[in-house]
């Protein structure tokens, strides 16, 4: 495997502004193959040229990468590496973004894919060639088909191999091969090295490397792409689709330009591109897809809200599952509410039984404009939108609300960009009131959890340090308030948003524990406030052991997060209060090693009389160290150190503690 080094020439090229929809025209009149790393930089290649061009700005410039051979393919892999395969039987990858490459020979490279796990298979016109340690050997398979344009390979020996019209597999690193698809075959995508998608007069999918395929949709597709396991992208009849529900609903992109029966679509980060006849063109779909909404839908989004009434509360509103009704998909709350967002005119609908779909929220509307909202399938009432800009979780973004106003009764709704419902206030001038703001929000996206919270923790205050008076038990007494709490008032019952409050305590002397006992604690006024009395072992305390205790801390929110106080260590009673108190306190003290003599392990004991730090170290006759067993410090008590001598010589040895002032040296005897 040779290293060339390839002469780095740049250009620029104006960026032509021709627009289709939403659709912009990048570049090129020849453009056979495009990839993209993560850091958004753009790479293509034409069908004529030994170059590699890239752009950083979306297309406005263009610099290039001269080669010694014609590209036939290029890929970014997971790696941020870029491969090239060549019409000259040589396969190209670069760490840093073609200035240096690897050289492997192959044959004429006609698509490249490297797998999680570092195997990496590349398509000839007619063969295959797999690795499975990252290119340094190969194994070549030939294959009984022309022309492959794709390859993929699952698990440690499945391939597949497709080009127009046929899919097939090997289930033995490409010794034999099987026909999948033929006539009806479109095209393939595979998503996460587990997923293969299949394009074959309907969209099939396999989660078992081929042997079951499962029917995702009934219409007809000429060319596919998969971004996830749930979002799709595909073009039939000069249209382009996209799905977010595993193709249940679509929605379309529209006609870039003229599409040919040849283009070719293609997936980069946040846009879907295509090449029809030789050209780029790109749709950028940061503005498009449903995350950009008021109200995110995915099974698992959570909001977590206070609502102040006359007994106020904290409730979660969260989607629990999916389904498909009249052919449409809706996600389930706990509510018991089947609700659908359309992206392409910003809708939310609510579906109610016997009366299907009613519009809920249209927010395309805007400022001031009037609109009904339906509460029930035969109910609905009139109000106005208001639109502004607002922090939430200390991020300003957009606030879209629903306004009603009548002549006893006013009802507010308001929804932030992105994470969705966050503050609903409703007031009948003769019945009650009630206004819900939202704490917390856990949304989905891209199989990962983003929460959102203000970041508020709990303050405690009071008499939580305990004070012993040489009498137990001990009454303790304090506060523990957090900014989503809601206390209590002539009005209205308060709500705490602390869950549980554990006191957590132990004994030690240093050498040996109790079990910490964790023991629940409820507020005794208000919701806040807490009393409870601590008894003593006064026994343990009289033998030299300290009483250690912490207050743990889990809120309502909803990652059921914890808090602790002290946040590290523990608090304890003052030595010095027990020693006033007339407890018999330890002296210095260095025992004799038992068993002695000993093979090949014995103990060592010792006491400190005043918290100190401890060193503990044993030496051979010569003076020379032969380990340390204890360097750290301790409080007044007996410990104890065991040392092994498995991989020393038979003979004596000496032993010495250092504590404070207080030095000390015992001999012991090691036999074999």
């Amino acid at each position: 495997m040779a290293l060339r080094v390839i002469l780095f020439l740049t250009i620029f090229v104006s960026l032509l502004t021709a627009q289709s929809g939403n659709w912009i025209y990048l570049a090129g009149n020849s453009v056979h193959d495009i990839a993209e790393n993560s850091n958004g930089r753009i790479f293509r290649i034409d069908k004529i040229g030994k170059i590699v061009f890239y752009t950083d700005d979306k297309g406005e410039t263009w610099q290039q990468i001269i080669l010694e051979w014609q590209p036939e393919s290029i890929t970014v892999d997971r790696f941020d590496r870029l491969w090239v395969g060549t019409k000259s039987e040589h396969l190209l990858r670069s760490s840093d973004n073609g200035a240096t490459w690897d050289d492997y020979p192959c044959g004429e490279v006609t698509d490249v894919y490297v797998a999680g796990n570092n195997s990496i298979v590349a398509a000839g016109c007619w063969e295959i060639f797999v690795s499975f340690d990252d290119g340094n050997n190969w194994i070549k398979s030939d294959i009984q088909m022309v022309g492959i344009d794709k390859v993929f390979i699952y698990g440690d020996s499945t391939l597949f191999a497709s080009r127009k019209n046929e899919l097939k597999r090997s289930t033995n690193l490409g010794a034999e091969w099987e026909t999948v698809f033929q006539n009806t075959y479109n095209d393939i995508s595979m998503v996460n090295d587990s997923v293969i998608y299949v394009s074959c007069n309907d969209i099939l999918y396999s989660t078992d490397g081929g042997n079951q395929w499962n029917l995702m949709n009934t219409d007809s597709y000429r060319q596919l792409e998969v971004f996830s396991d749930s979002v799709l992208f595909w073009y039939d009849d000069n249209i382009v689709f996209y799905s977010e529900d595993f193709g249940v609903t679509s929605h379309l992109l529209g006609n870039p330009f003229s599409l040919g029966y040849s283009a070719n679509l293609l997936k980069i980060q946040n846009s879907i591109a295509m090449i029809d006849d030789g050209k780029l063109v790109i749709y950028d779909l940061t503005e498009n897809i449903s995350d950009d909404c008021y109200l995110p839908l995915e099974v698992g989004n959570q909001w977590l809200f206070v609502e102040r009434m006359n007994n106020c509360l904290i409730d979660t509103i969260s989607i629990i599952d999916k389904s498909v009704i009249d052919g449409k998909s809706y996600y389930l709350d706990n509510t018991g509410r089947n609700i659908r967002y359309d992206s392409t005119n910003s809708n939310l609908y609510i579906y109610y039984d016997g009366y299907g779909e009613k519009l809920y929220m249209d927010f395309s509307l805007s400022q001031g404009a009037l609109m009904y909202q339906w509460l029930t399938g035969d109910w609905y009432h009139g109000g106005r939108i208001e639109e502004y800009e607002a922090s939430v979780f200390g991020k300003q973004t957009n606030i879209i609300g629903f306004e009603e106003f009548e002549e006893y009764s006013w009802h507010y709704q308001y929804y932030a960009k992105n994470i969705g419902f966050v503050q609903e206030n409703i007031y009948y001038q003769y019945s009650s009131a009630r206004k819900r703001n939202l704490l917390e929000a856990l949304i989905v996206r891209d199989g990962d959890h983003e929460h959102y919270s203000n970041g508020y923790t709990t303050e405690i205050s009071g008499d939580y340090i305990i004070q012993y008076n040489n009498s137990s038990p001990v009454s303790v007494e304090f506060d523990l308030n957090h900014p989503n709490s809601i206390l209590s008032t002539q009005n209205y019952i308060g709500v705490s948003f602390l869950d549980t409050v554990w006191f957590c305590s132990f004994y030690s002397n240093g050498a040996n524990s109790t079990d910490t006992v964790k023991q629940i604690i409820t507020p005794v006024s208000n919701v806040n406030h807490y009393k409870f009395d601590v008894g003593f072992d006064e026994q343990l305390l009289a033998r030299g052991y300290q009483f250690y205790y912490s207050y743990l801390i889990k809120s309502k929110g909803l990652t059921g997060k914890t808090e602790r106080f002290p946040e590290t260590g523990w608090y304890d009673l003052n030595p010095t209060d027990i020693e006033n108190n007339g407890y018999n306190q330890y002296s210095y003290d260095l025992s004799q090693n038992y068993p002695n003599p000993f093979n090949p392990e014995t103990v060592i004991s010792y006491s400190v009389a005043e918290s100190s730090n401890v060193l503990v170290e044993v030496f051979n006759l010569l003076g020379e160290k032969v380990t340390t067993l204890v360097n750290e410090y301790k409080n007044s008590g007996e410990y104890s150190v065991k040392f092994n001598g498995v991989n020393l010589p038979a003979g004596l040895y000496l032993y010495r503690i250092t504590a404070g002032k207080f030095v000390h040296t015992k001999k012991m005897l090691l036999i074999k």
